[in-house]
């Protein structure tokens, strides 16, 4: 028979409201597979959970007496072997997270982490890309160790007679680690992730949370914040609500002055309502999502198997006024993207054959990699801007092309391994992206009609050289691909368009293209990764003072230190880059250059064939 193991969480000599969540997740488990529970407190007593579990052991002696990842995982470990245990179940905590990859290890065992459902005995539903996809994964080895969401749960009953409570005896494995201290932020207000009443601040507070805390006390609620709000110093990690903060599920969750990203969303969007308090020129929460299908689109989120884009690339799928639909980007050539794209069109109750123009925003290939394809599928025409047209066809990604950049890499005192990885580039275009053998001139200006709204062709160079936005006047939408991206500012890369040198400056045309984009009366923007949002000009002034304040940095490093290559600033700048992200490194640090060479704060000059910059 099978055994599964709760592992027990405390705080204070008292059980956390997690593991009881985690119980449920186990009781699923033992449904499936047939198996009993039994658990283990490690550092504590065991009479509270007895009420709950029949069989409960704990492990107590002064080596345990703190929660170190060292010894708990440990001696988890050694209970699981003691007691034979199939399945291994912990809340997806700080305190499981930190335990349970070392106990799988130690066990041999594969793990399902951070579980939404229990599907069978062997498999289980997560979340993947900050939920934008749920995943089925199977383990199976024959012990798994299973990390619980516990918002997906609910807490467990008591059962209808105590438990029994014994002694397991684990001998502590030699420490590496020693406790410290135990440094905890005190607050009369409930626990963040057991309250049932939150309410979190975002950037919008401008770091006054008087009226988030007065607020949160008259309603007996935790406080909350957001990324942005602890980036900032203005409120400690401990608050933190989302993807790389706390999830929370409390049955009313007040969201004021909080943009609504996706990785805030990933945090809370199990609560049972929600509210958000914001300025009424922006679209809010679900309203987001609402604004886009009034309009006809829907959005289908393709993975990208590189994480530096910023996410799933979006597909907008546009009904036409004559039947069928339009897209705007095409996701990328890889399998799971075109299973990606095939499942959001099935779901839509439409088929590729339904495609009548295919719309691509820019010459990368996690937006045009599955153009060709669905042309093939369809018979549609293919409209691309003309500067990008070498990068959809190919005909930017032959030998010739790549000595060129070789040659100019060498000249920006770049090393021979670089050029090595722009090898590798050119072979994923070709991996991940079929060229287009037959392309249209997409036009600036041109208004595109579409069902239920129309978009004007807003080129706006900059990502690439012919990056083209949809802008929708009437609905004050923008479907900004990468020009704008909400968490992820665009690289501004290298880009020479058959030339030996390049024409197009990318951070001077991006900062201008941004200016122009600032000036737009947007309300929502759709962009080329992640969920939409609002507040695009408060995004694009903080990222054109993140530029400022990098250009400040290089403008100094040349004062300083006196005529530079764009690759000595370049580890200056990214001290922690690895080396196969140096094209990109690089290419920022170049595109600052040319900026601060646009104003005439410095200036370039060539010696013994490497071009350099120095202050004026």
């Amino acid at each position: 028979m099978a055994t599964i193991l709760l592992v027990a969480e405390q705080a204070r000599g008292h059980l956390k409201k997690a593991t009881l969540n985690a119980l449920t997740a186990a009781q699923q488990v033992a449904q499936k597979n047939g198996g009993h529970i039994q658990a283990v407190v490690v550092g504590g007593a065991g009479e509270e959970l007895a009420q709950f579990v029949q069989n409960v052991h704990f492990v107590q002696n002064a080596e345990f007496e703190h929660a170190l990842a060292e010894t708990h995982a440990a001696a988890v470990a050694e209970a699981a072997k003691k007691l034979q245990a199939t399945d291994v179940v912990i809340a997806a905590t700080a305190y499981g997270k930190d335990i349970a990859p070392r106990v799988a290890a130690k066990l041999g065992a594969g793990i399902a982490s951070d579980i939404l459902a229990v599907v069978s005995a062997n498999q289980f539903k997560r979340a993947m890309w900050a939920g934008n996809a749920i995943a089925t994964v199977e383990v199976t080895t024959p012990v798994k160790v299973i990390t619980v969401r516990t918002t997906e749960f609910a807490v467990a009953q008591k059962a209808a007679s105590a438990g029994q409570v014994q002694p397991l005896h684990v001998a502590a494995p030699p420490a590496k680690t020693r406790f410290v201290e135990f440094s905890e932020v005190k607050s009369a207000r409930p626990e963040l992730t057991e309250a049932s009443v939150v309410v979190s601040g975002g950037r919008g507070t401008k770091g006054d949370f008087k009226p988030i805390e007065q607020l949160a006390d008259v309603l007996g609620a935790a406080v909350g914040a957001s990324r942005a709000v602890v980036d900032a110093g203005w409120q400690p990690n401990d608050l933190q609500v989302g993807q790389t903060g706390k999830v929370v599920a409390p049955k009313l969750y007040i969201a004021a002055g909080i943009s609504g990203a996706i990785q805030h969303l990933a945090g809370m969007k199990g609560s049972k309502t929600i509210v958000a308090i914001g300025p009424s020129r922006t679209v809010r929460g679900s309203q987001k999502a609402q604004v886009i299908s009034r309009l006809g689109v829907t959005r289908i989120a393709v993975p990208v198997p590189f994480a530096e884009a910023g996410g799933p690339a979006n597909v907008y799928v546009i009904e036409e006024d004559q039947g069928g639909v339009a897209l705007f980007d095409a996701g990328i050539g890889t399998r799971e993207g075109k299973e990606a794209l095939e499942h959001g069109f099935a779901k839509a109750g439409l088929s590729f054959g339904d495609i009548r123009r295919i719309f691509v925003s820019h010459g990368h290939l996690d937006h045009y990699g599955y153009a060709r394809a669905a042309q093939e599928a369809s018979g549609a025409p293919v409209y691309v801007h003309v500067r990008d047209h070498d990068k959809v066809t190919g005909r930017d990604r032959t030998k010739q092309r790549l000595d060129l950049y070789g040659a100019y890499l060498t000249r920006l005192g770049a090393p021979p391994s670089l050029l090595e990885h722009v090898k590798v580039h050119f072979q994923d275009f070709r991996r991940m992206a079929r060229p287009l053998e037959q392309v249209e001139p997409l036009e600036p200006g041109t208004v595109l009609k579409f069902k239920r709204f129309s978009a004007e062709v807003l080129h706006l160079p900059g990502h690439t050289p012919g990056l083209v936005c949809l802008w929708d006047a009437g609905n004050s939408v923008l479907f900004s691909d990468d020009h704008l991206l909400e968490r992820v500012s665009p690289n501004p890369l290298i880009d020479l368009e058959s030339n030996a040198e390049p024409t197009h400056r990318a951070l001077v045309e991006y900062i201008r293209s941004a200016r122009k984009v600032r000036e737009l009366p947007a309300q929502l923007i759709a962009p080329g990764h992640a969920e939409p949002f609002s507040g695009h000009v408060e995004i694009i002034d903080r990222l054109l003072g993140f530029y400022e304040k990098r250009q400040a940095r290089l403008l100094d490093l040349l004062h300083v230190k006196g005529p530079q290559s764009p690759a000595d600033l370049a580890p200056q700048i990214f001290p922690n880059a690895r080396e196969h992200h140096l094209y990109l490194t690089l290419s920022e640090v170049m595109g600052n250059l040319e900026v601060l060479e646009s104003q005439g704060r410095i200036a370039r000059k060539e010696r013994g064939g490497r071009i350099v910059f120095e202050a004026v």
